[in-house]
């Protein structure tokens, strides 16, 4: 993952770890297996339990003939040749909306399982299961830039295909209408769009696809603050619901379905095809970089973890005066990433803001210099090719496994931007060195080895690849914090106990609420209310099992991100979707009342339960061990963990000791 986020990378190495709480296994993880060619899956012998999913073992399964007369240009999938990783018996990776219906209509006319998947980013793992059909939408592009919006009943014009767009003007500065396929990148979208001088909400990671699950879900980015989250961009959805059906979905068509996908999931309403959104013009932008070392790297101290508060203390102050950004902690270091983006150069600004904040945290015992560095940049895309890297260089140095023990990580991959907009830090600092270099937290002497999976059009043992691959599940928690949260003096302590007791364990940190994200142009949406309330999303990651429960209890009335949260968050239909949620369970029941579409954590997903490595629903004969514990969403058929990924700012590494001190 290239520029998502500064979160993910974190958490996607460390999920890549097979390690439990003790992090005890001094080994680098096998290789995956090797995958092998799997014969024409044949119906089998068995019956489909009433209310339940067919499976490939049984004889209501449609034969071979079946499948290609329907949709024949589905693929056979491949298994690993040791069987514990399993997948979709077959994938449809559609190059029209006709594809996509007919997948949807074929699926729900024999009962089978059905998930969706895009860019593969979907860190609970809603994207992948071990049977059925998954419709591919990573292909479906085509840009088109219009100067204006009125939403109708008809919609847009269709985006066409390919990844080249026109030119408008946009009048007075106002920014544009975007129209594009859902199988456009963050970054394939912002590059087609500069010549206009516009840019679209998207995430720090250049691979994620902002019309999927990210933007579904609510959607956060380096500049959300400034500008609002990429639900709040939305103008019109095109998407075809469970009856196979396309539909436009804006203000004047579909209303109640428009309001559900900004903010109600991804793969719950429909498989979304296309979207329209809301540019804005390019800003100017300004970077501030900041690390900082506890003296002792073994044991911090207190002093460390009061730095870490005091700088979150500043946090909302520092978000109503415009700074937004990412920041990374660690067991004894720390960095940040922040930014303003505006129509002047605010470096100076940016330096005097922090200044203080940074004085004030290398005062506390324990506590080393702050170094930091600032970056200038003429636009959108200026900054974004330079903190996550060209378009046409991704795939320059990824896939190598480089193993973290001993040396420096590779250029590229110490941090991920974050989950969507930060990408797990994937790496931790560099290795310990003298002076004020920060260092990467011990983790009981483990090799760590960082490896990739694949996007569309990705090579993998040099044969190019087609389709989207599913990352896995992630190990992590989270929480959205307001003011409140952030000026508690239990913070100190909350954030200790925070931090993952496992190897690689760290908090990643999003300064992306505040500003248009409390107060957006357009409030009539389905995002989680707690976004509205919130100036930070702040992660808990690492190798192993751990909860944020500390930041639960100094945040009680909040909620959580659900695109990067833990699958067994406590409350979660309260925690996702607040007050939201029954209206999302009464359009879900509307448009998907046989439940094709089940996501969990997602709208209505107590109705199914995984039972025996098939999907039923859920009735008076599940036992609570088959529905989970009460409070947490159910448990679904995907058992796939991460595998693990790379990308992060390329500028974000620490910087060699005593260089670029603060006061230099």
């Amino acid at each position: 993952m290239k520029g998502l986020s500064f979160f993910l990378a974190a958490l996607q190495l460390a999920a890549a770890l097979p390690h439990g709480p003790g992090g005890d296994d001094d080994d680098a993880p096998a290789a995956a297996a090797p995958e092998v060619p799997a014969a024409p899956i044949e119906p089998g012998t068995g019956s489909t339990p009433t209310d339940c999913r067919v499976l490939h073992t049984d004889k209501e399964w449609p034969a071979p003939d079946a499948w290609s007369k329907a949709v024949p240009d589905i693929a056979q999938s491949k298994i690993s040749a040791d069987g514990k990783e399993l997948h979709p018996d077959y994938t449809l990776i559609a190059k029209s909306v006709e594809d996509v219906q007919n997948g949807v209509k074929f699926a729900k006319a024999n009962n089978l399982r059905l998930t969706v998947i895009n860019s593969g980013h979907d860190y609970l793992g809603r994207n992948d299961a071990p049977s059925g059909l998954r419709i591919d939408t990573s292909q479906l592009s085509g840009i088109k830039v219009s100067p204006s919006f009125t939403p109708s009943e008809k919609g847009m014009p269709a985006a066409g295909s390919g990844k080249t767009a026109n030119v408008v003007q946009a009048a007075n500065g106002t920014g544009a209408a975007v129209t594009f396929g859902v199988g456009l990148t963050t970054q394939e979208l912002n590059d087609a769009i500069a010549p206009s001088n516009v840019f679209t909400m998207g995430a720090a990671h250049g691979e994620v696809k902002p019309a999927g699950g990210y933007g579904q879900m609510g959607g956060h980015g380096p500049f959300t603050s400034k500008f609002g989250l990429a639900a709040d961009h939305v103008l019109e959805y095109k998407v075809v619901t469970p009856d196979g059906q396309l539909r436009v979905a804006n203000k004047a068509s579909n209303p109640d379905l428009f309001w559900a996908l900004r903010g109600g999931g991804g793969s719950t309403f429909g498989v979304v095809v296309e979207s329209t959104v809301q540019a804005r013009p390019s800003p100017k932008i300004s970077v501030l970089n900041w690390w900082m070392n506890a003296t002792n790297q073994l044991i911090p101290g207190n002093g460390y973890w009061d730095a870490v508060a005091h700088m979150h203390s500043a946090l909302p102050d520092l978000s109503e005066k415009g700074v937004m950004g990412y920041y990374f902690i660690y067991r004894a270091s720390m960095k940040g990433i922040f930014q303003i983006p505006d129509s002047d150069d605010n470096a100076e600004e940016l330096k005097k803001l922090w200044t203080p904040v940074l004085e004030k945290m290398q005062s506390f015992p324990g506590m080393k210099k702050a170094q930091i560095e600032q970056f200038q940049y003429g636009s959108f895309k200026e900054y974004y090719d330079a903190r996550y890297g060209k378009l046409e260089e991704h795939g320059a140095s990824e896939g190598s496994e480089g193993a973290m023990e001993g040396g420096e990580a590779a250029e590229g991959e110490a941090d991920h931007a974050g989950m969507e907009g930060m990408g797990m830090a994937g790496q931790a600092p560099e290795q310990p060195a003298a002076g004020n270099q920060p260092t990467r937290p011990l983790a009981n002497g483990i090799n760590t080895r960082l490896s990739r999976r694949h996007g569309p059009g990705e090579e993998e043992g040099g044969e190019e690849m087609e389709g989207a691959m599913p990352m896995g599940i992630m190990p992590m928690d989270s929480r959205l914090l307001g003011r409140p949260a952030l000026t508690s003096p239990q913070l100190s302590a909350a954030l200790s106990e925070a931090i993952p007791k496992v190897p690689l364990g760290q908090l990643l940190g999003a300064l992306v609420g505040g500003g248009k994200v409390m107060k957006p142009e357009d409030p009539d949406s389905a995002v989680n209310p707690a976004w509205r309330k919130a100036y930070v999303h702040l992660i808990c990651t690492g190798a192993g099992q751990f909860t944020c429960d500390s930041l639960r209890r100094i945040a009680p009335d909040m909620g959580a991100y659900g695109n990067e949260a833990s699958v067994a968050n406590p409350d979660w239909k309260n925690a996702f979707w607040g007050s939201n949620y029954e209206k999302l369970s009464q359009i879900k029941d509307k448009y998907d009342p046989d439940m094709l579409f089940w996501a969990s954590p997602g709208i209505n997903a107590d109705k199914m339960v995984a039972r025996e490595g098939r999907v039923c629903k859920a009735g008076a004969g599940v036992n609570s061990a088959v529905q989970g514990p009460a409070g947490v969403a159910p448990k679904t058929d995907n058992e796939n963990m991460s595998g693990g990924d790379s990308a992060g700012d390329l500028l974000a590494n620490f910087p060699a000791p005593g260089t670029k001190e603060l006061g230099m």
